[in-house]
């Protein structure tokens, strides 16, 4: 929709059914008609009072002089209806997913709160808060911080200069280049200013400069990266740059808008408010309104308060209080990896302003065919099963070189609460117990094995080879060497620690410590105990790493479970961190943190991943056959059940109560599982079926806690 037809649409609103044009008014309507800056869009009609009410809106906007009384009367009417009119179209262009259009009725909503046709000046805005403001206004800036305009030297008659330099500015020949000057990264100085529109008068240009800053100037950045073949995240950080007056801006507000638009027709894919709670917007397939070549749909729509960002803006960017958001935006599907091709978008655009003050917007093009996505393998199928003697602990060290008599052998009985492994854990023995003799380089190794199938064997059978291989070690040589195992989290760290001892410490002699993330005493423990397993999770691993302890020289093995954890919020990212740093790629700078200044053997632990060759790449792990692992290399991405493609879809909750979303998104999707047992599955109310009973499909339910689940 243009200006002409959101003035028209406005003008139809039930409220101003009974206005009409009355005789003595139809000459100065007609005036105004002919010199409003937005046409009607209606034909005069002399008895309609469509185009009254739409001329009436321009005037108040304009501030111009009416005649008559009940021109003024009606003018008030009008004026005092637009605001919520015009708000709740915005908010019905929103949920309809009418991007272009929902900006362009907010830019009206701004001019009439305002006063101020966009193509004005922005510091014309400010006048009336000033105004109130030196008058001592009852603006309540208390707890609000910042200076007050009372404080700061401003005057009625420094307000009165500013309106005539303002005016002079705006009727100059190019027309005030705003963004130009108010970007600080673009502004060349107070001399430049005064040359370009004041003829070199630098008292004029000081004015216009210090109520130039008084505007907020939004500062908006952002980075992308493929989630999937289907998926991007974008991180978008906003700053913003303002002298802050706690009696002017309290009052003017601080909403924060951000809209992420797709200039194709897809649907949208989310829309939530996180200034007064969160809110899901029903959404569906395509629409059959028409599709004009300017509109764009919404992806993502927001809006957070951001006094906060204002109030704290200060002289330094970097000192700045800085608003962090991550979208993550679907792509339309392509045929295969790589850069994205076929029915894909060129671009999105991210659309950012400050809902009630106008020219505070910033649009920036997100550009979708540079990035590059990743191509998912598929997973490996579980190995074959064998008979039961061929995959028993024995037989399976025997076939990697540790048959009986070997000192792996011994000990595992002590250690494995089982004789039969499965056949995942029968694959991978051979490339954990790889013994690089004759040359041969020893390889790092990826695992991905689902919850409950073996991954802990994994950690025991490295801590056994390495008892192994100090036991082989010279008589009396003090180089014992260590297991690093390392995890994202303490909970994780502390279970395995408490296993770990009653069997490698209680039964077989074997010293195990935890990390307690205090440099000084855990450096003094590594060296007293020299143990043969170091548990810790990565954030108290961090001060040894940091510090580059030379306790850490005895790490031979680096045990790192739960690398899907790899780069989450919290601990995520200091694992990611740690694991840089104590086992960096092949490639990194000679001599290292660990294993005595030579690069540390590496296995990585995980549930299975989308895309495991991320971490083979990133660790140098061979991903081609060996004599080892003829199959796989030494990179093995389990799944137990066939893949299937999930079926997505979005519902609208209502949040009536003080429960949070995730509470409230959990009951509706339960009770929409009780309510179609033929569709989603079993009915909740009976006795679940076996797998081998049940002919319907699987579905998953992600609740808050085990309470939840079990209750």
């Amino acid at each position: 929709m243009s200006d002409i037809d959101i003035f028209h649409l406005f003008s139809k609103s039930s409220e101003f059914s009974k206005i009409s044009v009355r005789k003595d008014e139809q000459a100065e309507v007609q005036k105004l008609i002919d010199t409003c800056p937005i046409p009607v869009k209606e034909p005069y009609n002399k008895t309609s009072g469509s185009n009254k009410i739409s001329v009436l809106l321009q005037a108040f906007i304009t501030g111009a002089d009416l005649k008559g009384l009940a021109l003024m009367t009606e003018m008030a009417y009008i004026h005092d209806s637009a605001q919520r009119i015009l708000k709740a179209l915005y908010e019905i262009c929103v949920v309809k997913d009418f991007g272009t259009t929902s900006r362009r009725v907010h830019d009206v909503y701004q001019m009439v709160l305002r006063r101020q046709w966009s193509v004005l000046c922005p510091i014309r805005q400010l006048q009336g808060g000033l105004m109130k403001a030196v008058n001592g206004g009852s603006v309540d800036s208390q707890d609000m911080g910042g200076d007050n305009i009372a404080n700061s030297g401003i005057t009625l008659g420094k307000l009165r200069e500013l309106d005539g330099v303002i005016s002079n500015v705006e009727k100059s020949g190019t027309g005030f280049e705003w963004r130009k000057y108010r970007n600080p990264d673009q502004f060349e100085g107070e001399d430049k200013f005064a040359a370009d529109y004041f003829n070199e008068d630098t008292t004029k240009a000081a004015i216009l400069i210090k109520f130039m800053k008084m505007v907020p100037w939004l500062d908006v950045s952002y980075t992308t990266r493929p989630i999937t073949s289907t998926q991007i995240v974008i991180t978008v950080d906003i700053t913003v740059d303002i002298d802050f007056y706690a009696d002017l801006h309290a009052a003017m507000g601080g909403e924060l808008i951000i809209q992420l638009e797709d200039p194709s027709t897809a649907p949208v894919a989310h829309s939530s408010a996180t200034s007064s709670g969160v809110k899901l917007v029903q959404v569906g397939g395509g629409s059959n309104v028409e599709q004009s070549l300017l509109r764009r749909n919404i992806l993502y729509y927001e809006s957070a308060d951001a006094m906060s960002l204002m109030r704290g803006s200060g002289t330094d960017p970097e000192d700045r209080p800085r608003l962090t958001l991550s979208i993550v935006a679907p792509i339309p599907s392509h045929s295969s990896g790589g850069r994205a091709h076929g029915n894909v978008p060129s671009h999105y655009f991210l659309h950012v302003s400050l809902a009630s003050w106008v020219g505070c917007s910033v649009t920036l093009p997100i550009d979708i065919q540079s990035i590059f996505f990743p191509t998912p393998p598929p997973l490996l199928a579980v190995p074959a099963d064998v008979a039961d003697d061929a995959k028993s602990v024995a037989a399976v060290l025997a076939r990697s070189g540790h048959g009986e008599g070997s000192s792996i052998a011994e000990e595992a009985s002590s250690v494995f609460m089982y004789d039969q492994l499965s056949s995942m854990q029968a694959e991978v023995t051979p490339s954990l117990l790889e013994n690089g003799a004759n040359g041969s380089k020893w390889h790092n190794v990826f695992i991905g094995i689902p919850a409950g199938t073996g991954k802990t064997y994994c950690a025991e059978l490295i801590a056994l080879r390495l008892a192994s291989e100090n036991k082989a070690a010279a008589e009396g040589a003090n180089n014992k060497m260590t297991m690093l195992y390392v995890t994202a989290t303490a909970s994780q760290a502390e279970r395995r620690f408490d296993e770990w001892c009653a069997k490698f410490e209680a039964t077989l002699g074997y010293s195990v410590v935890q990390l307690t993330g205090h440099s000084v005493a855990d450096t003094a423990t590594i060296e007293s105990k020299k143990p043969l397993i170091i548990v810790c999770n990565a954030a108290k691993l961090q001060a040894l790493v940091g510090m580059g302890s030379p306790a850490l020289q005895c790490v031979k093995y680096v045990v790192a479970d739960h690398m899907h954890l790899l780069g989450k919020a919290g601990e995520g990212s200091v694992y990611e961190t740690v694991l840089s740093r104590i086992a960096p790629p092949v490639a990194a700078t000679k001599p290292y943190l660990l294993n005595n200044g030579a690069h540390p053997r590496v296995v990585l632990l995980s549930y299975p991943v989308r895309y495991p060759q991320a971490f083979a790449t990133w660790m140098k792990i061979p991903t081609a056959p060996s004599s080892y692992s003829p199959v796989h290399g030494n990179s093995f991405n389990y799944n137990v059940v066939a893949l299937q493609r999930l079926q997505i879809g979005v519902e609208g909750i209502d949040i009536p109560g003080s429960r949070n979303r995730l509470g409230y998104a959990q009951a509706s999707a339960l009770k929409k599982l009780g309510s179609r047992p033929d569709k989603y599955g079993y009915d909740l109310s009976s006795t679940p079926p076996s797998d081998a009973e049940s002919t319907n499909p699987r579905t998953i339910v992600f609740v808050q806690s085990a309470a939840d689940a079990i209750g």
